[in-house]
C-alpha cells in the first residue's frame, strides 16, 4: 500500500531497496494512464493528478518543483478521465514531455512541450499534425503512435502510415520512410541509430485487451530502417510462434545498440462467461540481434 516507489537493486538482483515514493496520497493517483516517471540528471520527473513535477532522486516530494499542469482534486479513486497523459523523454539540457490535449473542437491531440532545465521554462514545440498533412493513419488522425526526440527533431510513428520527422525549430514534416508499404498496422521502438516496426494488428475487443489493455496482438517480422529513412533489413519472430504455446502478443520494449528487447505474453486465461476467468500469467523478455536476426529468451516470470 505504498503507491508507486523507485526502487534501486544491484546488477545482480541483490540488495534491494526502496528509493522514493511518487504518490503524494499512496494508490490516490487520479490518472486514467500508469505513470512512466524517467530520470534525467539526478532528478526524478512525475505526473501526479495532472500535474507533472521533478523531485531529486531520492529527495522528499513534498518539496517537488511544479512543471506544468493543472492540479485535480485527489479522491483516492484510480480513475479520473480528468487527468492527462504523460509521456516523458529527455535529450540534453532538455526534457520533453508529450501531453493529450483537448482541442477546440473536442478531439484530443498530443501536444509536445520542452523544458528547458537551466532556465526552468516550458515551451510547446510540437503537436501531432493534421491528417491532411500526411494522411490517413488508423489512429484517428490525433494522436502519435510512437515518438523519439534527438539533434532538434522528433521522429514519429503514425500506425497504419508511415515513419515522419519534424524539425522542433520550423515545425516541418518530412516523411522517412513508407512503411505502410510493408504493413497496413504496427508498433515501433527508436534509438540513436534506428527505427524499428513491428507489424502487430489492431484487435480492440481480443483476448489480449483484457490483459494489457492494449488492444494489439501478433507481430511476427521487424522492419529496421535507418534515422535517414533507409530501409535496412527484415527480421523474423516466427520462431517465437513455434516455440512458446499460446503466444498471443509481442511487445517492444527498447532498442540498445543492435539489441531489441521485447515481452512476448503467451497468458493464457480458463474458465467460463458470466461465472468467472482465472488468468495465467507467462511473460517473457526476448532479445534479437539487428545483425544477426538471432532471438534469445531471456527471463521468463
Amino acid at each position: 500500500d505504498y503507491g508507486d516507489r523507485i526502487y534501486s537493486i544491484d546488477p545482480d538482483g541483490t540488495n534491494r531497496k526502496a528509493v522514493q515514493n511518487l504518490e503524494f496520497t499512496p494508490n490516490g493517483e487520479t490518472s486514467k494512464y500508469q505513470s512512466h516517471p524517467i530520470m534525467h540528471r539526478g532528478v526524478v520527473y512525475f505526473p501526479y493528478c495532472g500535474v507533472l513535477y521533478a523531485a531529486p532522486l531520492g529527495g522528499d516530494i513534498e518539496d517537488a518543483e511544479k512543471i506544468w499542469g493543472t492540479e485535480l482534486e485527489d479522491s483516492g479513486m484510480t480513475i479520473n478521465t480528468g487527468a492527462p497523459r504523460y509521456d516523458l523523454w529527455a535529450d540534453g539540457d532538455t526534457v520533453y514531455f508529450m501531453v493529450n490535449l483537448e482541442q477546440s473542437d473536442r478531439t484530443v491531440k498530443d501536444t509536445l512541450f520542452a523544458y528547458d532545465t537551466a532556465e526552468k521554462s516550458v515551451t510547446q514545440v510540437w503537436q501531432t499534425p493534421n491528417a491532411d498533412e500526411v494522411g490517413q493513419w488508423d489512429t484517428s488522425g490525433v494522436s502519435v503512435s510512437q515518438w523519439y526526440v534527438i539533434g532538434g527533431y522528433i521522429y514519429f510513428y503514425l500506425s497504419g502510415n508511415d515513419f515522419w520527422r519534424s524539425s522542433l525549430a520550423t515545425g516541418e514534416n518530412e516523411r522517412l520512410a513508407a512503411v505502410s508499404e510493408k504493413t497496413a498496422s504496427g508498433s515501433a521502438i527508436f534509438s540513436d541509430d534506428y527505427l524499428c516496426v513491428l507489424n502487430d494488428t489492431t484487435n480492440p475487443i481480443g483476448f489480449n485487451n483484457y490483459i494489457d489493455g492494449t488492444g494489439r496482438a501478433g507481430g511476427d517480422t521487424l522492419y529496421i530502417y535507418g534515422l535517414d529513412g533507409q530501409f535496412q533489413k527484415e527480421l523474423s519472430l516466427k520462431s517465437l510462434y513455434e516455440d512458446i504455446e499460446s503466444l498471443n502478443h509481442i511487445q517492444l520494449a527498447f532498442c540498445s545498440d543492435n539489441d531489441i528487447y521485447f515481452v512476448v505474453d503467451a497468458t493464457t486465461m480458463t474458465g467460463q462467461a458470466g461465472i468467472g476467468f482465472t488468468h495465467h500469467n507467462n511473460l517473457i523478455l526476448c532479445c534479437v540481434n539487428i545483425n544477426t536476426g538471432e532471438v534469445t529468451q531471456i527471463y521468463n516470470w
